[in-house]
């Protein structure tokens, strides 16, 4: 370390200067505040035999007497390097090394490992991990946090692989069961000759396993120790089955697709009670008989096939033995689900499972106080500058909005108040049952511009511009009392803009969104190239995009625009262009407008169908959106 060496010829001592590594070791033993900076690994450590021979300069006669030696260690130094990051991988089973399978080599040119692991990498890529299905006695259950909490980035298809976005250091762990406490599932479904799933069937299990019975579908499924075996057998009153049972010898693996066929005794006949049902516009509940009018057990399923919206029916099976054993059914309607002042007809089909079929129509309407049809709100070029339209239904009379003093407006998004105002009414305007107001605005002042209510036609219309409708978002409510009328209404995302999303302008400021709109992987001359378009919203519109790093995730692939690449900036427009062994990134976001385009060209760019996962991390911001690609 830090010392001198003494030339006995000349009598002088020379100073060592410290290497980068006795720096390094020494800032680590004061515990400097630059300990971070250490290195961790140096070379590998050998053994060696030490020979130490003293050889006497016979012309000057003086031999020199060796006290002692020091043995001199030097080792690597590194500053950590900021731009990088560490993947650590645990296993939850201490001393256990299962073998991991890495799909990209660290900086190091390190890859797969067995136990717990580092690799190091840079920053913003993402790396996936598959741990050993099986190790001894032990079987691969779940990736956690290092705390065994769950995260995100398993593979729903294979869940022993990971996918880590690397935007920081990384700790994921391995979690392993005893596969003494392993469970295997057998399941199949049990269905008429026609192909019916027959509600109700149980199905039990030999050497003390119990029984399950099966779901609206026909479908079962049992978790049964590992190794079971004995037989399967299905039993329903008034039926029999094919095949009888299943035996099985130890299964050692899940097993699928167990099926049995249900077959009826006697000569059955089909009979319901109603063949009509009309709730009008108050009644939300009536009931129907079903029963065999022949021979034997008759199972049956009931299935809404027009009009599901709205109404149901309840139970959607049963079965009867003959005229004595009638069932009963509940039919429930929703007049909300029903667009304000229109009728809807449904039907409900009683299918037996040796295939009769009966119908039953169902009826019902809507003569609701309050609803809206639909709505439209536009973002302006800056705060204060929206606009909105919004038109519905109001089953009001003359009389309750004759005598009102104001007209109380307020819509609602997510329990917050977007907009609100209270508009004058004069009655001496309020004329064969319509009423009209209007006036004109300015940038400077913006409010309701048009409010007109009909009581004949049951419609009312409001719009308004110039107005700050910061915190829109679907679904919305609006509220609206006059004189003695008072509605308040939902309006969801179908009906609003025509189905389309909201503009993220709206949401600007008060939170972290992303959203894809346009998506394309082209190849052309050997090189793929995506296209994407979308809206973004930050909730910190402060963020420096002339001088931060942007991170971008597609798929199982990430790039990079480091923040020295070229930029420009007009006015809330960033424009950026790099170039590096990634490929090529054209990048462009208006944060004003809250919109996005990026171009990427690179050799390979997968997946370039399906679905995907883009996203984006800047500062603070770090969203991603999940589609399906053309």
């Amino acid at each position: 370390m830090w010392g001198t060496r003494y030339d006995w010829y000349d009598d002088i001592a020379d100073p060592i200067k410290p290497s980068a590594a006795s720096d390094s070791l020494l800032r680590s033993l004061l515990q400097s505040d630059m300990a971070q900076d250490m290195q961790l690994y140096s070379r590998p450590s050998a053994w060696a035999n030490l020979n130490f021979r003293k050889e006497v300069n016979s012309d000057n006669g003086t031999d020199v007497v060796i006290d002692s030696l020091r043995l001199k260690l030097t080792y690597d130094f590194m500053r950590k390097v900021s731009q990088r990051s560490t993947l650590e991988v645990l296993v939850s089973q201490d001393g256990s090394t299962p073998y991991f399978t890495v799909d990209t080599r660290d900086i190091n040119n390190r890859q797969d490992g067995r136990g717990a692991f580092r690799r190091i990498y840079p920053m913003g890529q993402t790396v996936t991990v598959q741990a050993q299905p099986r190790y001894g006695r032990w079987r691969f259950q779940k990736w956690t946090d290092r705390h065994g909490y769950d995260i995100s980035g398993q593979d729903p298809t294979d869940p022993t692989r990971l996918s880590v976005f690397l935007y920081d250091d990384n700790v994921v762990m391995a979690q392993y069961v005893s596969a003494d406490e392993e469970l295997i599932t057998l399941s199949g479904d049990v269905k008429t000759s026609g192909g019916t799933g027959v509600e109700g069937v149980t199905i039990s299990f030999g050497n003390g396993q119990g029984s399950t019975t099966t779901d609206a579908l026909g479908h079962y499924s049992k978790p049964l120790p590992f190794g079971w075996f004995g037989t399967v057998t299905p039993s329903k009153e008034g039926f029999s089955f094919n095949p009888s049972s299943r035996t099985y010898i130890p299964i050692v693996a899940s097993r699928e697709n167990q099926n049995f066929i249900l077959i009826p005794t006697g000569t059955t006949s089909l009979a319901a009670s109603k063949q009509e049902i009309d709730f009008g516009d108050t009644n939300t509940s009536d009931t129907f008989l079903v029963w065999n009018k022949g021979t034997g057990t008759m199972g049956y399923t009931i299935t809404v096939i027009e009009g599901s919206t709205w109404f149901s029916v309840t139970p959607s099976s049963g079965s009867s033995s003959g005229l004595s054993d009638k069932q009963l059914h509940t039919v429930t309607v929703d007049h909300t689900e029903i667009p304000a002042g229109e009728t809807r007809t449904g039907t409900i089909e009683i299918a037996s499972y040796d295939g009769q079929i009966l119908y039953v129509t169902v009826a019902a309407r809507n003569n609701s106080v309050f609803s809206i049809m639909k709505c439209t709100f536009t973002p302006g070029p800056g705060r204060n500058r929206d606009s909105f339209s919004i038109y519905g239904y109001l089953n009001a009379t003359a009389d309750q909005i004759r005598n009102a003093a104001s007209i109380s407006f307020r819509l609602w998004s997510a329990d917050r108040l977007v907009y609100g105002e209270d508009l004058p009414f004069d009655s001496r305007k309020f004329r064969g049952g319509v009423y009209h107001y209007n006036r004109k605005v300015t940038a400077e002042h913006g409010a309701v511009t048009e409010f007109q209510v009909d009581v004949n036609q049951h419609r009312f219309r409001i719009r308004g511009r110039e107005v700050n409708l910061s915190g829109l978002d679907a679904p919305i409510v609006v509220d609206l009392i006059i004189g003695d009328f008072a509605g308040s209404a939902e309006a969801e995302e179908s009906i609003i803009n025509k189905g389309k999303p909201l503009s993220l302008e709206f949401m600007s400021g008060m939170a972290d969104l992303l959203r894809v709109d346009r998506a394309a992987v082209v190849s052309k001359q050997g090189f793929d190239r995506l296209s994407l378009e979308g809206r973004i919203a930050l909730r910190d519109n402060s963020v420096d995009l002339e001088t931060m790093p942007i991170y971008l995730i597609w798929g199982s692939q990430s790039f990079t625009i480091p923040p020295e690449t070229s930029r420009r900036r007009k006015g809330d427009v960033y424009t950026t262009r790099s170039t590096s062994d990634d490929g090529t990134i054209t990048a462009q976001f208006d944060l004003e407008k809250c919109t996005f385009k990026i171009t990427i060209r690179a050799e390979t760019i997968t997946p370039k169908s399906g679905r995907v996962i883009f996203g984006i991390a800047l500062g603070t911001f770090n969203q991603m959106d999940e589609f399906d690609l053309p």
